[in-house]
């Protein structure tokens, strides 16, 4: 799939030993690489789109937790419901979209010689393959940051009472949310901005900055919060009040969640073993498609808390939406009680509402 932009190809690197360089028909691992990445594509779309059936069926309406990019700004504005629908629609089906995007931009880099061994990838295509690749590390950090997002705040209406603060859920919650919004600030303008003033550099086809120093450090940072995003969940719901056999099943949903950390654990293994290997074309595309895999399971991960709603709502179809739509929305229908504000818990018998994180 490699197209040749040098009039007179040179391989980027020299062949090891028992290897020779075909710069006209390289063996490629295409293919592979394009599975995945429609893979990935025609199995989360079903799940994304269950997930806004369901929220819209049930809730009446979409929230910041559905619009995968409005969370960083959703909790600092207030709109009206039409438009906020109008907002959480669009923004949701953007958040899917980065994915996408994401996955259309590896296919794009193929024809650089990104399925191909570096020997077998002319200087030019190097190059080009090298300036798209800066591309795909911002489409892929602000998708996972707007899914990793999307877990908090649908953490933050599933488990804390309206008005409650400072409980340590609610602390740890907004602590990941910041970890993660900062980091994916600071990770998009240090790619953007690497090689500005660095033109002989660039021309010349060197690297601005150490990139696998940068992927690394990255790596190491997405580690850690998604170990906290695995924890929090489950931390939170054995603090609330319900029988156990239900706690045992929902944390079992967000135990599914390891698998985003067991691929974000091998994507920084892989990079570390792999930062010394001078066939980094294959290395590259290995690594953001585990980054892919990650954020693959981040999406499913964040709709299956949907599901015993929307298997409630296919079961009831036939009765009335005031029926099929229990007391207190989404979160009761997920956790099988209606939190109480802490307003409405001060005119109960008990006039201190108790911590549901002892």
């Amino acid at each position: 799939m490699a197209i040749k932009t040098d009039p007179i190809p040179t391989p980027a690197i020299t062949a090891p030993p028992g290897h020779k360089s075909n710069l006209l028909h390289p063996p490629s691992k295409d293919r592979v690489f394009i599975a995945c990445c429609v893979l990935v594509i025609v199995l989360s779309t079903p799940w994304v789109l269950v997930r806004i059936y369901t929220r819209r069926r049930i809730s009446a309406k979409l929230w910041w937790d559905d619009c995968e990019i409005a969370p960083v700004l959703g909790p600092f504005f207030i709109v009206s419901d039409s438009i906020s629908n109008l907002r959480a629609t669009v923004t949701c089906v953007l958040g899917w979209a980065f994915m996408v995007a994401l996955s259309a931009l590896l296919i794009n880099v193929l024809q650089y010689g990104g399925g191909s061994d570096l020997w077998n990838v002319s200087k030019a295509d190097w190059k080009l393959f090298k300036s798209h690749f800066h591309d795909t590390q911002i489409i892929a950090r602000v998708g996972m940051c707007c899914t990793k997002v999307s877990f908090l705040l649908f953490y933050q209406r599933l488990l804390i009472p309206v008005g409650t603060r400072w409980t340590p859920i609610w602390s740890a919650i907004w602590f990941c949310f910041w970890y993660n919004v900062l980091y994916a600030i600071a990770l998009v303008i240090t790619v953007s901005t690497a090689c500005v003033g660095k033109e002989a550099i660039v021309a010349a086809g060197g690297q601005c900055i150490n990139e696998y120093a940068v992927l690394i450090c990255a790596s190491v940072i997405n580690v850690s919060s998604d170990i906290m995003i695995l924890v929090i969940p489950i931390v939170g719901i054995w603090g609330l009040h319900m029988p156990a056999e239900k706690k045992r099943r929902l944390s079992a949903v967000f135990v599914i969640g390891g698998l985003a950390v067991l691929s974000s654990v091998a994507r920084l293994g892989y990079q570390i073993s792999e930062s010394s290997n001078p066939n980094q074309s294959i290395a590259i595309m290995t690594v953001s498609l585990l980054n892919l895999a990650e954020q693959f399971i981040g999406v499913i991960v964040s709709c299956m808390p949907i599901l015993p709603a929307f298997y409630r709502h296919l079961k009831n179809k036939n009765t009335s939406y005031a029926d099929k739509s229990p007391k207190g929305g989404l979160s009761a229908s997920i956790l099988g009680f209606q939190k109480r504000s802490v307003a409405s818990s001060k005119r109960s018998k008990n006039s201190k509402l108790k911590d549901p994180f002892p």
